[in-house]
Parts: structure tokens; sequence; C-alpha cells
């Protein structure tokens, strides 16, 4: 089996601490994706999974399938695909708990320890994300999912008026449900 082994960001914590935590607020979707808007919202959770690096990556790069554990994705169309056959172009609905927001995503995989993905068109300004996997050993992989948003004028708005606990569930549906979704998803 092969391993990955990525050294941790700034900001972020070695998944051996703790099996779900939130890493906060680090800007590293946009260090990984190279995206050089300011982020309104951004988070990034990590997990550790009872499953190899493979069978973790084989779900993340089903993208089209994201929606039935993912958590805010609603569906995913792809409208390009890459030689290997995986999406690189995927129109996505997402429901945001304050709004439903459709944008095109392109999509760049680095098999197996990832993914990243930035926003070509769509109801927000910008946003970028990346799934980051590292083999742990013994069949078990550390996932961390990571996303900024930068919000349109409209949602910018409306994020003024939901501040505190609603931005906070926001936040979590955002980038907690990803996670805990993979490693469901990876484990049955």
């Amino acid at each position: 089996m092969q391993r990955a082994v990525r050294p941790p960001l700034d900001g972020e914590l070695p998944c051996r601490e703790s099996p779900l935590r939130r890493v906060g607020h680090t800007n590293r979707a946009r260090r990984i994706s190279g995206a050089p808007a300011l982020a309104d919202l951004e988070g990034s959770s990590s997990i550790d999974i009872d499953a190899t690096i493979e069978r973790c990556f084989e779900i993340i790069a089903d993208v089209e399938r994201a929606p039935a554990w993912q958590g805010a994705m609603q569906k995913a169309r792809a409208l390009e695909y890459n030689a290997q056959g995986r999406p690189i172009l995927v129109e996505a609905h997402i429901n945001a708990i304050v709004a439903n927001v459709t944008v095109w995503l392109r999509f760049d995989y680095i098999e197996p320890t990832g993914m990243r993905w930035t926003r070509e068109r769509g109801d927000l300004k910008s946003l970028s994300g990346a799934w980051q996997l590292e083999d742990l050993g013994g069949g078990r992989t550390c996932a961390t999912y990571s996303l900024e948003i930068g919000l349109n004028r409209t949602l910018a708005l409306l994020r003024k008026g939901v501040r505190g606990p609603v931005e906070a569930k926001v936040r979590e549906l955002l980038t907690n449900h990803p996670v805990e979704g993979l490693k469901r998803e990876a484990e049955r």
C-alpha cells in the first residue's frame, strides 16, 4: 500500500489528536487551490476514518454521488470529464441554510491524496475548496475538508443579519458535514 504523507499546514493539527475537530479559519483552501479572493466564510475540518486512502479517494472523486453523503450539496451534474472519466466541470446546487446557490465548479484531482476545486461561475463571488487525505497506516485515513466562500452582494447583505449562531450553523454544515459524511460512507 502506498503511504501518502503531507506535513500539517499553518493552524492545522495532526489528525491523530482527535477523530473530529474543526481546524478553523486557516485560509487553507486558498493556499491549496491558489484562489486569490478573500473569503467571507471559511472553515476546515478533519476526521480519522477506518478505511484506506484509496477507498476515501474513490468516494470523494465520485463528485456526482457526493449529494448522497456530503451534506450541503443537493445536486451535482457533470458537464465535462477528464481522460480518466472523472468530472472536471460540475454544476452544483448547494443548500447553505440561509440560501440555495448554484455554482459551476472546476475540479483538479491529486490521486490518491485529494482534490481541489474552484468556482468558475454562479451565485457566489468565489468558492475554493479541497479534500486532503493522509494515509495513517493500518487501513486508516485522515481526511481534511477545507472551504472558502466569497459571497455575492445579496448574500453578503443577508449574512450581516445572520451572524453568530446562524453563521456558526452554516459553517458547520459546510465544513463538518462533509467529513462526517465521508466517514459514514467509507466505513459502511
